[in-house]
């Protein structure tokens, strides 16, 4: 597979991102959602894997989280709970503005967007694939977990022609693998076609699942 990794971080319309502008105008576009206290620069291992033709770019979240890097919803200090889908759409709704501000600006629409979240991020992603599925192709959710309330805020089967990559680790001691294959069966029954890679590890993506996260997107 072809790749590249040169990027540049800018701030735009109040967001800091790194951006890989692909190698084909007009091409796809992947877009990667950090998890809790990252920033855009945590999902770039992923750019590798990521075909050369492919845009990608990687929003640092709006809420600074009290334990250092960004929150994709706000909480206080001392808070933990997982977050409820509500509560990520005021942050999903903004980068959505931003994505087709951007798009205006450039003159450069892709052909198909996509997304990529670990952890949180990937909670962030699946909230946006069920609110608005018509404007994403193919979603890879990395030791994610289904936003509470998920199963009662949106309509049954909107996901028809979606592709969805789950991937966990068996050992994943801060998100429990059983969250993550609650998410892929919940997306399966709202119609998107599903793959899974699990692994042996912890809270992180495996070699193997490295490699299905590449050949997801490969096409």
């Amino acid at each position: 597979m072809q790749t590249g990794t040169d990027s540049l971080v800018e701030t735009r319309m109040g967001w800091t991102v790194r951006f890989r502008p692909g190698a084909a105008p007009g091409g796809p576009l992947l877009v990667l959602l950090h998890g809790w206290t990252g920033d855009e620069n945590s999902m770039w291992v992923f750019v590798g894997q990521v075909p050369a033709a492919w845009s990608v770019i990687a929003p640092r979240a709006p809420y600074p989280s009290p334990d250092g890097g960004y929150s994709w919803r706000e909480r206080g200090p001392g808070e933990w709970t997982y977050p409820e889908i509500g509560s990520l759409w005021a942050a999903g709704t903004s980068l959505l503005t931003f994505l087709d501000q951007l798009f205006a600006d450039t003159g450069n629409r892709p052909s198909e967007v996509n997304l990529a979240g670990f952890s949180q991020g990937a909670a962030m992603a699946i909230a946006l694939l069920l609110k608005t599925p018509e404007r994403f192709r193919r979603v890879a959710a990395l030791s994610g977990f289904l936003p509470v309330g998920a199963a009662t805020a949106v309509p049954e089967a909107r996901l028809a022609g979606r592709e969805v990559l789950v991937t966990h680790g068996r050992q994943d001691e801060i998100v429990p693998v059983a969250m993550g294959r609650r998410l892929a069966s919940f997306v399966e029954q709202q119609g998107a076609s599903v793959r899974i890679c699990e692994s042996d590890g912890g809270h992180k993506v495996s070699k193997e699942c490295m490699q299905a996260f590449g050949s997801f997107f490969a096409t």
